[in-house]
């Protein structure tokens, strides 16, 4: 507990410099590229926020999920990268050669579907580079380009999400 208590509390500071150096990333409009972060706790929202696969005619290749999951342990069912607080090391880094790859290629949207206090999640997200980074809670604003609060409802969240892209299209077409 007091390992898991001093990674988080490095964590958040890690965060605090991360979302202060960072530099605006070039986004496309429309989205070519999308990633999804999430935590296991809302699996179930993964098959709403895969509709934005279909809707924005995103390749296999540029559509990137990654899931946290508190133990560490894959899901037998679940195809997509597994990312825990055991991949972060105690300065903050995640030794992971996959979340390492996921945070260094640019893409234009990035989704963080996790709950508010996630403070592993949170370093992930803040290490991506991403032209627009959505998130679901006011309280993390700092960390966001956009928030939409929808709760749970990935329904309301990726309808919500949609509605605001197709008008930064439209403000960017004008």
């Amino acid at each position: 507990m007091i390992i898991k208590g001093i990674k988080l509390a490095v964590a958040k500071l890690k965060i605090a410099q991360l979302v202060k150096n960072r530099q605006p990333e070039a986004y496309s409009i429309p989205v070519k590229s999308i990633g999804i972060i999430f935590d296991f706790k809302n699996r179930k929202a993964l098959s709403q926020l895969e509709q934005l696969k279909k809707q924005f005619n995103i390749s296999d290749v540029n559509f990137k999920v990654v899931t946290y999951i508190r133990n560490g342990k894959k899901p037998s069912n679940f195809e997509g990268e597994i990312y825990s607080l055991k991949n972060v090391n105690f300065d903050a880094e995640i030794n992971n050669e996959g979340m390492n790859k996921f945070t260094s290629e640019s893409i234009d949207l990035l989704i963080t579907f996790a709950e508010e206090d996630n403070t592993a999640v949170h370093l992930l997200t803040a290490q991506c580079r991403a032209g627009i980074k959505v998130g679901r809670y006011q309280q993390n604003v700092a960390l966001f380009d956009m928030i939409i609060q929808a709760d749970n409802d990935a329904e309301l969240f990726t309808e919500e999400l949609s509605k605001y892209l197709k008008q930064l299209k439209k403000s960017q077409d004008e």
